[in-house]
This record gives structure tokens, C-alpha cells and sequence, in this order.
């Protein structure tokens, strides 16, 4: 797996990775018990690359912001993908049952959902969106 990292003169983090495969599901039927445990891991190795290019200084303020728990702090996630299975009326997604429990593993607690198009919908949550495009 690889991923780039952007960070801007003002301080914006950006991390980025195209997954085409999970285990044994290569372009399709990915599911999202899988993409949550890769995101896991690529926010553990994000932290990793990250914490390599701190100076002390800058440490030391993430450690002060973040009550000595600087590895753990969340991270919005933007998840955009080609679509989804099945593919629903927005609503739905947010049925406080499966579904919902599902999405609920990637972007945190759901709180809104919209149709964008007859094939495009976004679902947002406390910790990240999903964008089906």
C-alpha cells in the first residue's frame, strides 16, 4: 500500500490513497469491515510518517493540544468511491440498523444523508463522508 502526504505552509494535512483491492476482493465487493481495518492502519502509519518530521517543538504543541494522546487524534476521513452495493435512496443509509452500523465503522456517527443524482450519494458523518460518485 502506498499513500502521499500534503502538508501546506498553514499547517493543512492531507493524506491520500487510491485502494483498488482489500485482501481478496480486487475492484469489486469490497466491504467496509475491510476498509475499516485498513483505515486503522493507515492512520497508525500516517502518524508514523508524520511524527518522523516534527521538530521537538512541534511535538510538544500536538502533545499539549491533544493531552499527551497525539497518535490518537482523529482524522476526517473523505472516502469517494465509484459505487456502492446496494445502492439506495440516500435515507436508507441511515436506517439506526445495519446499515447505518456499517458506515458508522468508517465515518463515525451518522448524521445526514442526500441524494446527489439517481446514482450519487453523499453520507456524512463525525469523522468522515462517504461520497458515491
Amino acid at each position: 500500500e502506498n499513500f502521499g502526504i500534503h502538508i501546506n505552509e498553514e499547517g493543512f494535512l492531507g493524506y491520500g490513497m487510491v485502494v483498488e483491492g482489500i485482501m481478496d476482493r480486487v475492484e469489486k465487493n469490497m466491504s467496509l469491515d475491510h476498509l475499516a481495518r485498513l483505515m486503522v492502519d493507515i492512520y497508525v502509519d500516517s502518524s508514523k510518517v508524520l511524527d518522523n518530521l516534527l521538530s521537538p517543538h512541534q511535538r510538544l504543541m500536538l502533545n499539549t493540544t491533544y493531552a499527551n494522546n497525539a497518535e490518537m487524534r482523529i482524522k476526517y476521513s473523505c472516502i469517494v468511491a465509484d459505487r456502492i452495493h446496494p445502492l439506495l435512496p440516500a435515507a436508507e443509509y441511515l436506517d439506526k440498523e445495519a446499515k447505518e452500523n456499517e458506515l458508522k465503522q468508517v465515518i463515525g456517527d451518522t448524521y445526514a444523508a442526500h441524494d446527489l443524482s439517481d446514482t450519487e450519494r453523499v453520507i456524512i458523518g463525525r469523522n468522515g463522508l462517504l461520497l458515491v460518485t
